[in-house]
């Protein structure tokens, strides 16, 4: 069984991409072969699966032009499943290759990120090009991912016929690199002090992430707890005007903006913090979330995606309103307070593995396509 997954990758990185690194990584050693298809250069790529570039440049809308352009002339097999990221980057495959197996995960609520950084013209197009989708792989050989039952409801709702062909599976996380680390050495190689109070953002630095609200609420904790820094990994439109936010609000000292890091070393810089913070518009089933809770890291967030679910349990963070002032709180309760009970992050983890997910795709998603093709 041969696997392609289709996906615009790109250097800045996110939930997305190493949900598919995750799954190039993995599926091989359930006995599957993997390909990629997506961007010339590939940032993951490792030479250990067949390649397709489709663009040079980090463009989408010339991704999509080239890949209605280029999707006829792409070898596939009666065999093979076709693994989406986006419902968008469906649609050449469902009008060129109607017999191939298609799978297509649902990160979420794509729209919305679309109407924060486009026009009215722009999102209403895509509107249309995500219900032109869902109605024409009703008639195919597909299944639909849902990171969590949100985003599954949500779909349902553009497209009640979808009710056979969408399933939920939450993102998983490697939990063998994603583990408890020595503290102090994780900090030192930092540079950060033992009594140094670590806040910690990860994640695209984009409109839809509301970075802002969170150096405002950061200005709050910093007024009653001098040591706290607020430690900022990624890259974005954003960062430059976050920047500035940082400098007006007088805090520029305290907030480091450490850029991109690779996925590899994510699990340090996580052990080094006291608390991960998540304050997005919306999300679906955030990754870094089960990341940080893998590491043993407590989580402060607003109530978005699937979070509730996963912080049931008060040792394992707190969900706040989107107010400053209550999430600044919410955060000094973390920092200020030694309230981690490993046995509830155990309890959570052993079922965010992301062994538990690729079972689970391949039992509910690949197989069951392939069972239909037969």
């Amino acid at each position: 069984m041969r696997i392609i997954q289709v996906c615009h990758i790109t250097k800045d990185g996110g939930g997305i991409e190493s949900y598919v690194e995750n799954l190039l990584k993995n599926l091989p050693l359930r006995g599957c072969e993997v390909s990629l298809i997506g961007y010339d250069p590939n940032p993951i790529k490792d030479g250990s699966y067949e390649y397709y570039p489709i663009v040079k440049r980090e463009n989408r809308w010339m991704y999509l032009l080239k890949l209605y352009l280029k999707s006829p002339f792409i070898k596939i097999f009666k065999e093979d499943i076709l693994h989406f990221h986006r419902l968008d980057d469906m649609l050449p495959f469902l009008i060129l290759h109607k017999k191939t197996q298609k799978v297509c995960t649902l990160h979420g609520k794509i729209l919305e990120n679309v109407e924060s950084k486009h026009s009215r013209p722009v999102s209403y197009i895509y509107d249309i090009a995500e219900r032109i989708a869902l109605r024409n792989l009703i008639k195919q050989n597909t299944l639909l991912i849902a990171v969590d039952e949100g985003t599954k409801n949500y779909y349902l709702s553009k497209e009640p016929g979808l009710e056979e062909k969408i399933v939920v599976i939450p993102v998983g996380v490697d939990t063998d690199m994603f583990k408890p680390m020595n503290k102090k050495k994780a900090r030192e190689s930092k540079g950060f002090f033992n009594n140094d109070k670590i806040v910690l953002y990860i994640g695209r630095l984009e409109k839809e992430k509301d970075i802002g609200f969170l150096l405002q609420a950061f200005n709050i904790v910093l007024k009653k707890e001098k040591n706290a820094k607020l430690v900022i990994v990624g890259e974005g439109r954003e960062k430059e005007k976050l920047k500035g936010v940082s400098s007006e609000l007088g805090i520029e000292k305290n907030v480091v903006f450490m850029g991109n890091i690779p996925h590899s070393k994510i699990p340090e810089i996580m052990n080094s913090s006291d608390v991960l913070v998540l304050c997005s518009k919306y999300e679906g089933s955030p990754t870094i979330v089960k990341e940080a809770i893998s590491c043993g890291i407590p989580v402060v967030s607003t109530d978005v995606g699937d979070v509730w679910k996963l912080l049931h349990n008060n040792d394992l963070g707190e969900i706040v309103r989107k107010d400053e002032s209550d999430y600044a709180n919410g955060i000094l309760r973390i920092i200020s307070g030694d309230r981690i009970d490993n046995s509830a992050f155990q309890s959570v983890k052993e079922n965010l593995s992301i062994d538990r997910m690729i079972d689970e795709i391949l039992k509910k998603a690949y197989s069951y396509v392939a069972s239909q093709n037969e």
